[in-house]
């Protein structure tokens, strides 16, 4: 954040539902204020009923950017003049820059992924992956997995409709087989030997909402040397990512993806990539 906050001061926030619990305050804040960047990054907690009026507001204000996260992703599009490859294919935006009267989207979801992923060692190829939930997120994670030749992919959404449509969605971009499971309870325990990736992409167990005591993965699962990547990151420890530490699994929390996805929306709003280990540093000070 600048050190003075003037007339000249831009403003760029999150917008979502809820939104009060997210951290990107405090990461944009931190980089516009090491680089002297004269703006200013809050959070914007709109009700869906509100969500068109709210648009219209960033819009008449002239925000310079905004990032959106649920359950905004896919409805943003409708107000917005253009959107990059990468978020037509999966029908989800996240980051959003003002280019002189329009207004552009992206998905930096994608990236913040798969950076956390590689970040880790991952080995794409020689693994198979299930994917929780059929969300944006969820959409996001599949592309990545299919664009890095992931050996086998599995989805399970509590709603089988909504994977169906994942899978047809993707049938037009990729041949790519994606196997639904029906039920998590009834998987094989040959199967789930095979699984080397589980990745929450629901919003089971967040902070604010209803359930942050559930997790949709079973407890009799033994999540042993598999990779836990767990997208929510408010509370840090899900109850995905203690039983993960209790059965000795690898885990990427939602902070790795949430810090990657961040620093690619600050290379579209500035125009530049920051410098990831100071943030990082001044990130775990900052939450302990």
């Amino acid at each position: 954040m600048s050190e003075n906050i003037n007339g000249h001061t831009n403003i760029y926030g999150v917008l979502g539902y809820p939104a009060r619990h997210s951290f990107s305050p405090m990461i944009h804040n931190f980089l516009f204020k090491k680089y002297s960047i004269n703006s200013v990054y809050l959070a914007f907690e709109i009700r869906p009923e509100n969500f068109k009026n709210c648009i219209s507001c960033f819009k008449m204000l002239q925000f310079k950017g905004f990032n959106v996260t649920m359950p905004f992703k896919e409805e943003i599009i409708h107000y917005l003049d253009d959107i990059s490859k990468e978020a037509k294919i999966i029908g989800s935006v996240n980051t959003v820059i003002k280019k002189g009267k329009t207004y552009r989207g992206f998905n930096t979801d994608i990236i913040g992924f798969m950076k956390s992923l590689e970040e880790k060692n991952f080995d794409f190829k020689n693994n198979c992956a299930l994917v929780l939930g059929a969300g944006g997120a969820a959409r996001s994670t599949v592309l990545g997995l299919i664009n890095k030749n992931i050996n086998k992919l599995y989805i399970f959404n509590r709603t089988r409709s909504k994977a169906i449509e994942l899978v047809k969605l993707f049938k037009t971009y990729s041949d790519k087989e994606i196997i639904i499971f029906d039920s998590l309870d009834a998987l094989s325990d040959k199967k789930l030997k095979n699984i080397g990736l589980i990745v929450n992409c629901t919003s089971v167990g967040m902070s604010g909402l209803d359930n942050p005591k559930d997790m949709l993965v079973p407890e009799k699962w033994d999540l042993k040397d598999k990779f836990i990547f767990e997208m929510i990151y408010n509370p840090i420890e899900t109850k995905l990512i203690l039983k993960a530490k209790s059965d000795k699994a690898l885990i990427i929390n939602g902070i790795d993806m949430l810090i990657n996805q961040a620093l690619s929306s600050f290379e579209i709003w500035n125009g530049f990539y920051p410098d990831k280990k100071e943030l990082v540093k001044y990130f775990k000070n900052s939450i302990k």
